[in-house]
């Protein structure tokens, strides 16, 4: 997208906003709640108060009167500063000036009237809401603006900020967690909080869920500028929210009655950056480390249309991106590409006689026109070590990242407001190959949301929302030269004919030892296409009266979910040493020892439709103690497919269970596979199962219990219990897609001694759907040398809906007004987890698998039981300093420790393991220290040094500031495994045997000791074995911790005032300032000669970044 239709489209946007905000209508909370108690100064209560609330920024006013108890409450206050006057006859009136609420905040301020006449001088005091939170028994934290738009943060993603809340980690990388990279391939979202999965956690953005629901995380992250701010709720939110047991709740500035706003460009180059710990140059080149730049730009802006009535904000932000990136390729020397083998120690020999080559080198005749063909792809080696030829060459990832919003919001008339608000994150990018001339793999992603929502006030006690949101986003993954028919131009026949030709490109090839053509290797590069989209109604009525805030609300969540993958259907090639002697000469000859392919899937994907009704009552019962009581019912369906592509397992006779509304055109082999696996098939009508294959459980039901006593000066006393639904896991949904009868793939493998197939006739005599003599069907429907059974990835019938019972007790105390410490134990237990169980396998021992599999009928089967469980329990602190000296300061330190049996820590778990796989969650950080702050530093006018200085000086030592985030975690837990089949049951990634205490090096090129690494120091013992044959090991999973991560990142500025409120603001800030290295985690494998050894980092060296900014 040109920038120029980038604008366009926020353009439209905006009057589409204004055209028809006033036809839908606001639910999820994006609002705050002033509330308190009327008293004179004897303490007793004044009923019949007037109290005028006021947004100092758009002018709305709410007028409500405190009840016969003195208490008031104002609801569903848009996030902002506000003015609380209070008046009544007999009583001098009283303004508490500039209050600031915060988003869900509930913050209690008691007015204190004192005798005189209502016509006296209106006495304004300062701002009382105390730091205490009086009123609500959830566990979060508020990130403020000034915190958002002040510490550093690499890239401006505001998520990152999350981590400042007690039980919330960023997880940087590490075994079983994708790596937060550059490229939105990998999870960029990866937030952990209270050791629940990142998946779980669920984003919004003025009310609207914004959450993918396929990979978890979000698409749409706001410019920092727009953001007033967000809060995470951690534990036992209110009723108000569902399908999520934890939340980050953004909200947007608006617009006021005046024009305020901010311009900035932010750059980072690799001139700035320290040397990453494990980068080696290209040879020749003198580099410290690779090539980046990158270039942020933007503005955000907000002001009125018209006064005290209608306002907009409107923001935009590109990112530039470009960051070099090496490849240390295995390629044939030149000798070698010509077929002459001499010097290289292996005899070559003719597959079709056994006989040796003349010269150890094979006739260019005998060059099969298929390998000259890409040989052309493959780079000249540049580089010789140890005999091996490498082309070491560097080739970049490419980024241009578009962000924006606009947000109208419009006042009618007293009793009626309106907001439309429009965002989009527009992502192009291209990933690079291994191979230059192979070009890279485009991708292309956009996140769209809009929100409408209406509020109106009936009456000061009774208020109505309507919010009405829709989120879409796009995944288009392209591969090699896409588009092109590379088989038919090499000479390849009979690989045609699976995919649309507009999918064509390059096959895959594997040369072992070798790089190969990464053509669709690897889940995304292949072509593909996904597609979210969720449309999101809520209706909410508030009732308030003094002492209670009831709320009743409505929810309708419809999401749709469709996919297109290219999987392997152009071809797959693998190359072994099986007929010549040599890797690389079997492909110069053309003999494949196997390949696969499989048919491309067409339009495939699930919908569903989430209902909910809540009722939440906020009860002020006394003065000092506050009952949150809530009640969800949920219904929560599991998804149907699309064209009916779903599927279960029935146990009773293992069979294949498919709805009865399926198509046989669902995809392109669905009509031919059917019949052929027809007695394997059962259809849902025959057991009385809705064409979800489960039945939809309509008794979610989730009490929410909740208490904040203050008996004590100062002192704040919490605790709460809730139970929290979770969405169907889509992706084990997903998995119940891609088994027959709607997808059907390959295995090939060529005859020896002698070969029969080349790479150019690989796949021309083998039929695409056929049984064989036995009556199975070889590898999902397709005739092959060498048959087996279809394998299975399926879901139980039974299941029920994962949920989380939340629990914590706390205690709070303020020191003065401007300092609080909050104690917590936060605990939760997570029931009916997904588990991908294998239940079609062998018991280890001697003789064929499949022979010993109790499903005979079928392969392996992956069954996703709805079966896991999971505990967490941690010690949560926090500090929180306001304005204190200058300084804003928040620190948390959290001591947890979360067990499951929900994840396998990368292993294949087979059906009788269970107690080896109890343990440490993948999330699991013991200890968790994280401490952040902005402080304005004490020079310049009025400051404590240098107090009277003006002109010149005060240019140069006045408006200086200093802000920073630091990290310490300990190390994430990893498990180890064992190569090969020790068990003999056609199960990869199995345990080994654990032998005594490990002993840990704690080395990059020895983390553990294993002494197949001659890199460990000798003298040490093994700790780990082999398991003997036919037996799995009693090794358990996530036993290991990896380094712990240990980050500073700090930032100056430095500020040039002009007026009040026009400033020009320079900033620089260093990521991992000391640049410490946090090493990633080691090889797992203990029987590898490379045991125990780290390649990489999990943060990125020193970086320094330099910006401008502009505030008007």
């Amino acid at each position: 997208m040109s920038i120029r239709r980038f604008f366009r489209q926020v353009l439209l946007a905006t009057t589409f906003s204004l055209t028809f905000a006033s036809q839908w209508a606001h639910a999820q909370a994006t609002t705050g709640t002033i509330l308190g108690t009327v008293a004179d100064d004897t303490g007793a209560a004044i009923p019949e108060a007037m109290i005028t609330v006021r947004n100092l920024g758009t002018g709305q006013e709410r007028v409500v009167k405190s009840d016969g108890s003195g208490v008031y409450n104002v609801s569903n206050l848009q996030v902002g500063h506000y003015s609380v006057t209070v008046t009544h006859d007999g009583f001098a009136p009283v303004q508490i000036a500039d209050t600031e609420l915060q988003v869900a905040q509930r913050a209690t301020i008691n007015p204190v009237l004192h005798v005189g006449a209502i016509s006296a001088k209106v006495e304004i005091i300062a701002s009382q809401v105390p730091l205490l939170n009086e009123a609500s028994s959830s566990v979060g934290q508020v990130i403020d603006t000034q915190t958002v738009q002040n510490v550093p943060l690499n890239g401006r993603s505001f998520w990152q900020l999350t981590q400042l809340t007690p039980g919330v980690s960023f997880i940087q990388g590490g075994q079983n967690i994708p790596a937060g990279g550059t490229s939105i391939r990998a999870s960029a979202v990866n937030v952990n909080v209270n050791g629940l999965s990142p998946s779980w956690t669920g984003w919004y953005l003025d009310g609207s869920n914004i959450t993918e629901t396929q990979l978890g995380g979000t698409l749409i992250s706001p410019n920092v500028d727009a953001l007033q701010e967000f809060k995470v709720e951690s534990s036992n939110m209110p009723a108000d929210y569902g399908h999520s047991p934890t939340i980050v709740n953004a909200t947007l500035k608006s617009g006021t009655n005046a024009f305020h706003g901010t311009a900035y460009e932010f750059l980072r180059n690799n001139a700035f950056d320290a040397k990453n710990y494990f980068y080696v140059p290209p040879a020749g080149s003198t580099r410290r480390n690779q090539p980046l730049h990158r270039n942020q730009f933007g503005f955000a802006v907000g002001g009125p249309i018209v006064h005290d009535h209608t306002f907009f904000f409107i923001d935009l932000q590109s990112t530039l991106y470009r960051l070099g990136q090496n490849f240390d390729n295995i390629v044939p020397s030149a000798a070698m590409r010509s077929g002459n083998f001499q010097g290289s120690g292996i005899t070559i020999k003719d597959p079709l006689t056994g006989l040796a080559f003349a010269n150890n080198t094979i006739p260019a005749s005998r060059i099969a026109p298929q390998a000259a063909y890409f040989l052309k792809y493959i780079p000249a080696a540049n580089q010789v070590r140890g005999n091996v030829s490498h082309a070491v060459l560097t080739n970049s990832l490419k980024q241009q990242l578009d962000l924006g919003d606009i947000r109208v919001d419009q006042t009618l008339w007293s009793k009626d407001h309106l907001t439309g608000r429009y965002s989009i994150s527009n992502n192009r990018e291209t990933d690079p190959n291994a191979f230059p001339l192979l070009g890279g793999f485009p991708l292309r992603s956009r996140g769209q949301n809009v929100v409408l929502r209406e509020t109106h006030i009936f009456s000061p006690k009774w208020l109505a929302e309507s919010q009405f949101s829709y989120y879409r986003s796009v995944f288009f993954f392209t591969s090699s030269l896409q588009g092109q028919d590379i088989n038919t131009a090499a000479g390849i026949q009979g690989a045609e004919g699976l995919s649309p030709p507009q999918y064509y490109g390059l096959p895959t090839i594997t040369i072992s030892n070798y790089t190969g053509f990464n053509g669709q290797s690897g889940s995304n590069s292949y072509p593909k296409q996904n597609k979210i989209r969720s449309w999101q109604y809520v209706e909410r009525v508030t009732y308030s009266s003094g002492k209670h805030e009831v709320r009743f609300g409505y929810e309708n969540f419809h999401n749709l979910n469709t996919y297109i993958s290219g999987s392997s259907s152009l071809g797959t090639f693998g190359f072994s040493n099986a007929y010549s002697g040599d890797n690389f000469a079997d492909f110069l000859l053309g003999y494949p020892a196997s390949g696969s392919r499989s048919y491309f899937r067409s339009l495939w994907g699930d919908y569903g439709n989430y209902q909910a009704m809540y009722v939440q009552d906020d009860y002020k019962m006394r003065s000092n103690l506050t009952i949150n009581a809530g009640f969800r019912w949920e219904i929560n369906p599991f998804y149907n497919g699309i064209k009916g592509q779903v599927t279960g397992l029935n146990p009773a006779n293992g069979k294949i269970v498919i709805p009865d509304d399926f198509s046989l055109q669902a995809q392109p082999g669905t009509a031919t596979l059917y019949p052929l696996f027809s007695d394997r098939l059962q259809t849902t009508s025959s057991l009385g199962l809705p064409t979800t294959v489960r039945p939809t459980a309509k008794v979610n039901l989730g009490p929410r219990l909740g208490i904040a006593y203050s008996g004590l000066k100062d002192t704040v006393f919490r605790a709460a219990y809730g139970i929290f639904y979770l969405f169907p896991d889509n992706n084990a949904i997903n998995n119940t897609q891609n088994v027959v009868p709607f997808v059907a793939s390959q295995t090939v493998n060529n005859t020896k001694p002698t070969p029969t197939l080349t790479l150019g006739n690989f796949y021309l005599s083998q039929p695409i759907v056929a049984p064989n003599t036995s009556n199975a069907v070889c590898s999902f429907g397709f005739v092959a040398k060498s048959c087996s059974q279809p394998s299975v990835s399926t879901m139980e019938l039974n299941t029920k809906n994962t949920y989380v019972q939340e629990y914590n007790l706390a205690v709070q105390h303020q020191f003065g007004s401007k300092l609080s410490l909050d104690v917590a134990y936060v605990g939760n237990r997570s029931l009916h987890i997904v588990q991908p169980f294998q239940v079609n396998d062998p018991y280890p021992g001697p003789g064929t698998i499949q022979n010993r599999r109790p499903l005979q009928q079928w392969g392996t089967i992956s069954l996703s039981r709805y079966a896991g469980n999971g505990n967490y329990n941690a010690l949560q602190t926090k500090l929180e300093t306001r304005a204190l000296a200058g300084a804003t300061i928040l620190v948390s330190y959290t001591y947890g420790r979360c067990l499951t049996d929900g994840t396998f820590g990368g292993l294949t778990r087979e059906q009788s393991g269970g107690y080896y796989y109890y343990g440490p969650c993948n999330y699991d950080l013991h200890h968790n220290f994280v401490t952040s702050g902005v402080y304005d530093l004490p020079f310049g006018r009025g400051k404590t040094f240098a107090s009277s200085a003006s002109g010149f000086l005060q240019g140069l030592v006045g408006n200086w500031g200093l802000s920073g985030v630091g990290t310490l975690q300990s190390g994430l837990p990893f498990t180890l495994t064992v190569s090969g089949d020790p068990a003999n049951t056609g199960l990869g990634s199995q345990r080994p045997n654990i032998t005594g205490t490990p002993q840990m090096v704690r080395r990059p090129n020895c983390w553990y000791y294993d002494s197949r690494n001659t890199s460990c120091p000798s003298g040490g013992t093994d700790a780990f074995a082999v398991p003997a044959q036919y037996t799995y090991g009693n090794g358990q999973t996530n036993t290991m911790r990896n380094d712990g991560l240990v980050q500073f990142d700090i930032s100056l500025l430095k500020s040039f005032h002009f007026t009040e409120t026009k400033s020009l603001e320079f900033r620089g800030a260093f990521f991992n300032i000391f640049n410490h290295a946090t090493f990633a985690t080691p090889v797992t494998n203990i029987d590898s000669t490379s045991a125990g050894q780290i390649t990489s980092t999990l943060n990125a060296a020193r970086s320094i970044e330099l910006a401008g900014k502009i505030y008007f």
